[in-house]
């Protein structure tokens, strides 16, 4: 495993910053994508609408004048279009605009000579009340276009008009704007790095100063108190680490207090027993020494002996009893008393 993929496992920091930057990629590349989408077709729907409404207006004008060949090339250099008006037959009668300028005289069909992007089954629905759009490659023109046809009938004449728009433009907006949101894209990366450093050191520098206070816990310092001013569930476990530390400091100065009264005890009882034990041991080498003269001292050293056994009787017993009430394990023998 590589250092730097090491250092990414360990960092919350890094973790919470790639997060929000992969985030934001996603957010940024779908709204892109879909703003792409919706606005080549709006442009297109559009630029369809007005090729639609021109060609209308061409139509108008060949009911009102039907040899009006130099009208429709002034018309198409002004709008910027190619304007081609082709007859029932198939045959071609004005191509102007976009570097063409053919009033035919002979009969020039324009399935063979000038394709146009529909076949004859489309080119009938046309001629007989249809509107079709085109979008793509017009081998006639040289170029993309975005092309509208039209029906259009003049007394017993029948036939459809196309009207042709270069498509560089619109690609060229459109490529305008992925540009702009390209860019935009870019920002909000730089954005969310920023943005997401600092919220990454808000979660975690608090998380390395409870993570210091834990191992001081764990050296035996109580005295480190984090002060975080915050509601969220970083203030609930810092607080909770400042009472956990308050409890153990509080258990273990009770735990170091309870083992001075064991000690203190301890030697306490070694001194009562000592006392018993020696005048036991007294008692007993006098006896055994033969120092006792009459039959009443000896009795009197027997009976200090017995007295003492006694005492140390009483002393054991205490000890036990000490015992079972730092178990919980004694039984307790109530009575009435005379308080008074």
């Amino acid at each position: 495993m590589s250092l730097k993929m090491r250092i990414f496992k360990k960092s919350i920091l890094l973790k919470l910053w790639a997060v929000m930057v992969f985030l934001v990629l996603i957010v940024l590349w779908l709204t892109g994508f879909v703003q792409t989408r919706v606005l080549k077709q709006t442009y297109y729907r559009q630029h369809l609408e007005q090729l639609t409404a021109e060609g209308l207006k061409v139509v108008r004008n060949i009911a009102a004048d039907p040899q009006n060949g130099e009208d429709l090339g002034t018309l198409s250099h002004i709008l910027g279009l190619n304007i081609m008006i082709v007859d029932e037959q198939g045959y071609l009668r004005e191509c102007r605009g976009m570097g063409m300028d053919m009033s035919p005289a002979g009969k020039i069909s324009v399935f063979e000579h000038h394709g146009i992007p529909w076949g004859k089954e489309e080119f009938n629905k046309i001629v007989r009340g249809e509107t079709l759009h085109y979008i793509g490659q017009n081998n006639f023109l040289g170029q993309n276009v975005l092309s509208v046809a039209l029906p259009y009938e003049v007394k017993s004449e029948r036939g459809i008009v196309i009207v042709s728009a270069p498509l560089a433009p619109i690609t060229d907006r459109i490529a305008a704007l992925q540009k702009v949101t390209l860019y935009t894209g870019i920002g909000g990366i730089i954005l969310a790095t920023l943005l997401s450093l600092v919220f990454s050191r808000s979660v975690s520098y608090p998380l390395i100063k409870m993570n210091r206070a834990a191992l001081s816990i764990s050296r035996g310092d109580y005295s480190k108190k984090l002060d975080f001013k915050r509601e969220d569930e970083i203030g609930v476990l810092a607080n909770t680490l400042n009472f956990l530390a308050a409890e153990l400091q509080k258990k273990i100065a009770d735990i170091e207090r309870l083992d001075n009264i064991r000690r203190d005890f301890i030697a306490g009882v070694s001194h009562e027993l000592r006392t018993p034990l020696a005048i036991m041991q007294v008692c007993t080498e006098a006896l055994v020494d033969g120092m006792t003269e009459s039959e009443d001292e000896k009795q009197e050293y027997l009976n200090n002996i017995h007295q003492e056994i006694l005492r140390l009787r009483r002393l054991v017993s205490e000890v036990l009893d000490l015992r079972k009430l730092e178990t919980g394990k004694i039984d307790f023998d109530f009575h009435p008393v005379n308080a008074a």
